[in-house]
């Protein structure tokens, strides 16, 4: 292993054990309903994820980076793999939603 490749793996290593130490980033919020989709705009009249269908439940969801009406925009972290392949979702990828 070279020096970039330790520094790297000493970063993730790191933050994993940060975030076993403190509640509040280990206990992220997560998508609780079936059915729920993600969308594009605060009016909610947009899919983000059109192609993907509804997100999973138990996908983390970052903090509200701002609220509209009853609308929350976040970002999302595809960890359960639900936008990859010919699903992919390009909103959610490059930004929140």
């Amino acid at each position: 292993m070279n020096a970039e490749g330790a520094r790297h793996i000493r970063r993730y290593l790191d933050a994993f054990f940060n975030a076993m130490t403190n509640d509040a980033a280990f206990y992220l919020p997560v998508v609780v309903r079936t059915g729920t989709h993600l969308r594009a705009d605060a009016d909610g009249t947009r899919e983000a994820c059109p192609q993907g269908g509804s997100a999973r439940v138990g996908t983390p969801v970052g903090p509200a980076l701002s609220r509209e009406h009853a609308m929350s925009q976040a970002f999302v972290l595809d960890a359960l793999w639900r936008w990859t392949g010919p699903r992919q979702c390009d909103a959610i990828l490059k930004g929140p939603a």
